[in-house]
């Protein structure tokens, strides 16, 4: 069957499911779409996916949703009343400190590179470069850290400005986290490990997306660090096809705190725009710092090999219930994979 024949043939079971996604499960299941059915929960009785998780909250009378579908959040304030698990924070760094961590890192990423990895049948090249970078001995020295089922090729250390930044907004998420911990679980929240993205013009985006759970465990938190051009930071629920998509604007020297529970509610992306605001340091680049905490749990070598003895990827499955699976990741990198599945343990 051709890649339309499987995509429709799926479609015509998941009416709802996301076409994009759903075509990510098919290469990754090598084709098989009974190995699709089985990771979406639907059953020879089933016709629909079924939301993972409860529906966000409507947004409050003064988010309207326009006839584009795009709600737009301009403050902190209407982030937290969006109900999107996220937060808001503006002029985080003092502004020399922004400036001149903006300027290494433009620097350094001269020599950052664009990812590429397997669609179904075709070779993909992420529209922006990136890098990985770590503040932890252990990670440095062994290297040891996966994406999409493949080692990374190298882990760059903490320069201070970026250190020094950590530190700062490791203080608001933990703050943060406190009004939230019934929630997030863990209040103690530390960053060693960050991943660096550089957009260097309007053209410059990364696609709609969750971020791969596989060091970071389920419900992590993850906070993004804007310097540079503004930008549109898109939100939309993975499990509900209709439900508005949520846009913040990301000025320079801003933090978005993605909580606990947005990565298994939301993808989010950074769009293509028709122009950007220049900023006098970057002109229209946009460089992204996320600090993530790498769980000690989920290290390099405790996390599962596939059939392909290379490292699966932790995510979560769409229907109810939901669950989190390992899965084979080889598929993103050679087009083929064994396809292999272990539901995590609660």
């Amino acid at each position: 069957m051709s890649t339309d024949q499987l995509l429709g043939a799926v479609l015509r079971r998941v009416p709802d499911g996301d076409p994009v996604y759903l075509l990510e499960l098919i290469a990754e299941c090598g084709g098989d779409i009974s190995k699709v059915f089985k990771l979406l929960g639907v059953n020879n009785a089933s016709s629909k996916i079924q939301s993972t998780f409860k529906v966000s909250k409507a947004p409050p009378p003064q988010a309207t949703r326009p006839k584009s579908g795009v709600v737009h959040l301009h403050t902190p304030e209407q982030v937290k009343a969006a109900n999107i698990c996220c937060s808001l924070h503006l002029s985080v760094l003092e502004s020399s400190r922004a400036n001149a961590l903006l300027c290494e890192l433009l620097e350094d990423s001269q020599d950052w590179k664009s990812s590429k990895f397997y669609l179904f049948d075709r070779e993909v090249q992420s529209p922006h470069t990136s890098a990985t970078y770590a503040d932890d001995e252990m990670l440095l020295k062994t290297q040891a850290s996966t994406y999409q089922g493949r080692m990374v090729e190298k882990i760059l250390p903490f320069n201070k400005a970026m250190a020094e930044a950590r530190d700062t907004i490791q203080a608001i998420v933990n703050t943060e986290m406190e009004k939230r911990a019934a929630k997030a679980g863990k209040t103690n929240w530390v960053s060693h490990f960050a991943i660096c993205n550089h957009y260097k013009s309007k053209d410059e985006s990364v696609g709609y997306h969750s971020d791969q759970l596989t060091h970071l465990g389920p419900k992590p938190t993850i906070a993004g660090l804007s310097l540079g051009s503004c930008r549109e930071f898109r939100f939309k629920h993975r499990h509900t096809k209709n439900s508005p998509v949520y846009s913040i604007r990301l000025p320079h020297n801003s933090l978005v705190i993605m909580h606990a529970g947005n990565q298994e509610l939301f993808k989010h992306s950074i769009v293509p725009v028709r122009a950007v605001d220049t900023n006098p340091v970057s002109g229209t680049s946009r460089i992204s710092i996320t600090y993530r905490y790498y769980h000690p749990d989920y290290t390099y070598e405790k996390i599962p090999k596939c059939r392909c003895d290379k490292p699966m990827i932790l995510r979560t499955t769409v229907g109810l219930p939901y669950k989190y699976i390992w899965q084979c990741g080889t598929a993103y990198q050679t087009n083929k994979g064994c396809g292999k599945v272990i539901e995590k343990d609660p």
